[in-house]
């Protein structure tokens, strides 16, 4: 009897500590809830300017969700290769998803950026984005963007006009170590 007793207090004192450790896990990937959304857009958009190489102008309709990964979900955005022409834009996102790292969630200044995800986004290429987006995609950054059900536009430089509509299901930009350059596979 006695070794039952033993054996069901040492199960007890697993099953706690496991929920202590699955609670404390928990609260930290909570942390970035508490953070002022108004400071957070600023900060995440010097991050993705810094460590994507593109200039994404952030609602302030911003949510956090730790499943399936730590994320910040933004709504409608605008996507732009140079921070200095916000006019001349290169896509309307309807929603993003920023994954983070989950190293650094206790300070706001340290938080670090895995992934970028795009979902139905509508990107214009006239002569001047084309020329930008492969400027984009010649730059050395190992960060992934993926799109989801997105759309782009091809527009006549000149008058506007759109020739022809593409979509996107599926559509990744990540850098290829082996061939040592930045690669845009699309599925769609």
């Amino acid at each position: 009897i006695k070794k039952f007793v033993n054996t069901i207090g040492n199960l007890n004192r697993n099953i706690i500590a496991l929920i202590l450790i699955i609670f404390s896990f928990l609260s930290y990937l909570s942390i970035p809830a508490l953070y002022k959304y108004e400071s957070v857009q600023k900060q995440l958009t010097k991050k993705i300017l810094n460590d994507f190489g593109i200039n994404l102008a952030l609602s302030n309709d911003i949510s956090y969700h730790i499943f399936p990964t730590p994320n910040f979900a933004i709504n409608d955005s605008l996507i732009t290769f140079d921070n200095s022409n916000e006019s001349n834009k290169f896509g309307e996102v309807k929603k993003v998803k920023i994954f983070l790292s989950l190293k650094n969630l206790f300070q706001q200044e340290k938080l670090e950026i895995k992934e970028i995800k795009l979902f139905k986004s509508n990107f214009i290429i006239d002569k001047t984005n084309y020329k930008d987006f492969v400027n984009y995609l010649k730059k050395k950054t190992k960060k992934k963007i993926l799109i989801e059900d997105s759309k782009v536009f091809f527009k006549n430089f000149e008058n506007s006009e759109t020739i022809s509509i593409a979509t996107i299901s599926n559509a990744k930009i990540h850098f290829d170590d082996t061939k040592k350059l930045k690669r845009f596979d699309s599925k769609g």
